[in-house]
């Protein structure tokens, strides 16, 4: 049972291993937890490997499609909870090179993130449309705070800041999910597991 690195809303197995291996719940098997924590660390491991390779430290490395900036986010959960199982700096590091990719340090040196960060976007695609969601159909010029939008489509260079993109500049609450805890994991982070 691996850990997948690259992994959206239909691939919920991460969750439930990362529900599993933090439980305290009484009955657990014990060799599932210590093979489950072994594949988590191997992931971790390889995320580590592939931000260090990647010029703006992405532990995505060089894939880019519809949304990976949601997955940027994901990975930081593996990161985080393998890091509660066994800590490493590498995987602290890592979670924080991702967010550092999120908020700026990228090809464009700009936040994905409206209203954070550097020369954040202002004209996120919002499903709400034709009336232009929530951003696009006020009188107010920047966009509700807080949005991350998709990222790079097909490649870094992809992305443009224009609320018709929907490839790259779509919002989403699974990518939003994922911005959530990668931050809030920064803001508690609790002690390793013995």
């Amino acid at each position: 049972m691996t850990a997948d690195a690259d992994w959206d809303w239909s691939n919920v197995k991460n969750l439930g291993m990362f529900t599993y291996l933090l439980s305290d719940r009484p009955g657990r098997d014990e060799e599932l937890v210590k093979q489950i924590t072994q594949d988590l660390l191997a992931t971790a491991d390889g995320l580590v490997r592939t931000a260090q390779r990647h010029g703006y430290a992405r532990p995505l490395g060089e894939r880019y499609y519809w949304g990976a900036n949601g997955t940027v986010a994901r990975q930081t959960m593996a990161l985080h909870v393998a890091n509660r199982l066994k800590p490493n700096p590498d995987y602290v590091g890592t979670a924080l090179d991702a967010l550092g990719h999120l908020f700026g340090r990228n090809y464009y040196c700009r936040s994905f993130v409206t209203g954070l960060g550097v020369n954040p976007p202002l004209h996120p695609h919002d499903r709400r449309a034709p009336t232009g969601g929530w951003s696009g159909g006020d009188d107010v010029a920047a966009p509700w705070p807080g949005y991350l939008v998709g990222g790079g489509h097909p490649r870094a260079t992809g992305w443009r800041d224009e609320q018709e993109e929907y490839r790259t500049n779509e919002i989403a609450i699974n990518w939003n999910g994922a911005l959530i805890y990668a931050l809030a994991a920064f803001v508690h982070a609790p002690a390793a597991k013995q």
